[in-house]
């Protein structure tokens, strides 16, 4: 894998970061409870922790991931064959096939891929919220769900930065970057809390096959810089 198909792919993998939908939708329902239930300054300290909780997560998942690949010879040299990307770039097709069939649910809605009683569980886990900890622990592990997506992200991300020449100081920085730019959408919604929530949800019905195809495209484009990458 060459510097510039690696850029490629970590650039590619934030973007889709930043454009998955479950962790977004699940902090516009709890930005809007908490500024409806609580003074203006108790509700930015609760989605400050809310967000707290989504990059903690973010870095612990990317740093063991990272971690691994690293510490493991025997990891290291599957990664390093052919075998390897090529089961990838199959990963990456078969993901984006899934963005276009079944991360919206079918029908009119918004509605995501998760079980509805995982839903339900989620606005739960909102309402029940009323401390820091709580908020923290609920960003924590709002993205949990969403795994299926994002860990072959995190995989080609990690690769990524190791196939670069750079020092562990600056590899840390990417990572760090890598967890604000995953957030930055709730720091967006954040900012926008004195909008109706449902604003929020007209605004994703109206750009659903957007993001659906946006997503579906740079997940395919990942797939092919990694078939590049063994072919070239």
């Amino acid at each position: 894998m060459s510097v510039l198909t690696a850029v490629g792919i970590l650039v590619l993998a934030m973007l889709i970061m930043a454009s998955l939908q479950l962790v977004p939708g699940i902090f516009a329902l709890f930005s809007h409870y908490v500024a409806g239930k609580y003074p203006r300054s108790r509700a930015t300290d609760l989605s400050t922790f809310f967000i707290l909780g989504v990059e903690t997560s973010v870095v612990v998942i990317f740093f063991c991931t990272y971690a691994i690949l690293c510490c493991s010879p025997a990891v290291t040299f599957i990664v390093d064959s052919d075998i390897f990307a090529w089961t990838m770039a199959g990963i990456f097709i078969a993901l984006t096939l899934g963005i276009l069939g079944f991360y919206f649910r079918k029908g009119p809605g918004t509605k995501l891929f998760i079980s509805r009683r995982l839903a339900s569980n989620f606005n739960a886990k909102v309402i029940a919220t009323k401390t820091r900890s709580d908020a923290f622990t609920l960003g924590l592990t709002a993205s949990v769900p969403e795994l299926i997506f994002t860990l072959p992200i995190y995989l080609m991300a990690a690769i990524s930065i190791m196939r670069l020449d750079s020092t562990p100081l600056e590899r840390a920085g990417i990572i760090l970057l890598f967890a604000i730019v995953s957030v930055f959408p709730l720091i967006i919604i954040h900012h926008l809390s004195n909008h109706n929530f449902a604003d929020f949800i007209k605004f994703r019905f109206k750009n659903k096959a957007f993001f659906r195809f946006v997503l579906a495209l740079f997940y395919l484009f990942i797939a092919a810089l990694i078939i590049l990458g063994v072919t070239a």
